[in-house]
């Protein structure tokens, strides 16, 4: 009964290793090719530094002083932080950062690989649902987290944040379009919060318009018959 027991013990722990393996590769991936910012060896410049570091600064002094960073008063003589979709005001994600002790270099090193991370997994989840082997999806993970626009566009966070949820929006997407329940929809609103809120304006632009490319797709392909078409506009069989 004991070697039974410690069978099937190692089996889920085989199990279990086996699943996440795909994850831990992805990490370390990104952890070897990103060394120089996993490790704070050099900072992230340019549009990073002018703009989005001191918004976060400006974001993490205002919540640990009790105030709603809704109004910056250090520039432009006031601005409204929250009227800015690049500022991060309504990103959960954000908000979620500053429990740091301090929003500096190493915590915008720390959320821009955290989005670098998130964009190879939501990629691995769409490859994945799109019927691709575990080898297969795990290579376009690889390729999507280490791509040209992820390195090219380092300096700009919104970037890197549109980029991240993209393919979040899309599985979720095609996966309340195949099974349009509470648990997809749900999803699928939480992840566009995220794409809307953090990235930059243009890719929730994209986003509208590979929804509406896949949801036409998706209307004439069910079923031609009326009745098939609207099944799936109003979400019934």
């Amino acid at each position: 009964m004991t070697s039974e027991f410690a069978g099937k013990r190692r089996y889920r722990n085989f199990t279990t290793v086996k699943r996440y393996f795909p994850y831990l590769i992805l990490l370390l991936a990104i952890v070897a090719a990103f060394y120089q910012v996993a490790f704070a060896q050099h900072m992230l410049k340019w549009d990073n530094v002018d703009y989005f570091l001191p918004m976060r600064h400006f974001f993490h002094d205002a919540l640990n002083d009790n105030h709603l960073p809704a109004w910056n008063s250090h520039i432009n003589l006031g601005f409204p932080n929250y009227a800015d979709p690049q500022s991060g005001a309504w990103y959960p994600v954000l908000w979620v950062f500053q429990v740091l002790p301090m929003y500096g270099f190493k915590a915008l090193n720390l959320e821009w690989l955290f989005h670098v991370l998130m964009a190879g997994v939501g990629m691995f989840q769409l490859t994945k649902h799109l019927k691709a082997s575990v080898p297969v999806a795990t290579f376009a993970a690889l390729a999507y987290s280490l791509s040209g626009f992820i390195v090219g566009t380092a300096q700009i966070l919104p970037f890197i944040i549109g980029a991240c949820w993209l393919p979040w929006c899309l599985v979720f997407f095609l996966k309340t379009l195949q099974d349009p329940n509470w648990k997809n929809s749900t999803w699928l609103a939480v992840i566009l919060y995220l794409q809307v809120t953090g990235a930059y304006p243009a890719f929730t632009i994209i986003v509208f318009y590979l929804f509406v490319a896949l949801f036409v797709y998706k209307l004439f392909t069910r079923s031609t018959r009326r009745k098939g078409v609207l099944a799936l506009v109003l979400g019934v069989d």
